[in-house]
C-alpha cells in the first residue's frame, strides 16, 4: 500500500519530485526500528513519571548529581583504558557526554538554589505577618527564621 501510494505520488508530479521507493526489506527494517524506539521512549516516560511521583525536588537533584558523577567516572575510566588509542570521534563523544553531565549538575544546583531562595522568601513573609500580629521582637523573628532555614537545608 505504501509503495503504491509513492508510485501514484511520483506519477502525479511527473518527475518534478525525486521519490526513491524503498525496498520492502528496507522499509520493514525502518518501521521495525522506529517501533522499537517508540516503545523504549514510552517505557522511559513511564519509569520517569513513576519515579517523579515518589521523589521530591531535593531527591531529584541528588539523583542528577549522582548520575553526573557516574558518567564522569565512566568517561575518565574509558579514557584511561584507551591508552591513547581512542579514535577522535570516540573522544569527541566522551567529551560531549562529560559536558552534558556537568551541565546537568549545574542546572540541578541552580534549581535547588532557586527553590531555597523562594522558600526563604516565603518564610520571611510568613514570619513578618506573625510578628506583626503577635508583637514579636525582631530578635525573636530572626532566631525563628534561622532555625527554620537551618532545618530546611
Amino acid at each position: 500500500e505504501f509503495v503504491s501510494k509513492l508510485e501514484a505520488l511520483d506519477a502525479e508530479h511527473h518527475g518534478e519530485l525525486q521519490i526513491e521507493i524503498p525496498s520492502y526489506k528496507g522499509f520493514n527494517r525502518y518501521s521495525t526500528d522506529l517501533a522499537q524506539r517508540i516503545r523504549r521512549q514510552e517505557r522511559t516516560r513511564e519509569i520517569v513519571s513513576a519515579l517523579a511521583d515518589r521523589y521530591n525536588a531535593k531527591d531529584a537533584d541528588d539523583l542528577t548529581i549522582m548520575a553526573g558523577e557516574a558518567i564522569k567516572t565512566l568517561v575518565f575510566e574509558l579514557m584511561g583504558d584507551a591508552d591513547g588509542r581512542m579514535a577522535p570521534k570516540d573522544a569527541m563523544m566522551l567529551a560531549a557526554a562529560l559536558k552534558s553531565a556537568v551541565q546537568a549538575q549545574g542546572v540541578s544546583s541552580q534549581r535547588r538554589a532557586k527553590l531555597e531562595k523562594e522558600f526563604a522568601g516565603k518564610v520571611d513573609g510568613a514570619l513578618e505577618a506573625v510578628a506583626k500580629q503577635k508583637g514579636l521582637t525582631s530578635e525573636i523573628v530572626e532566631s525563628i527564621k534561622a532555625k527554620i532555614l537551618a532545618v530546611a537545608t
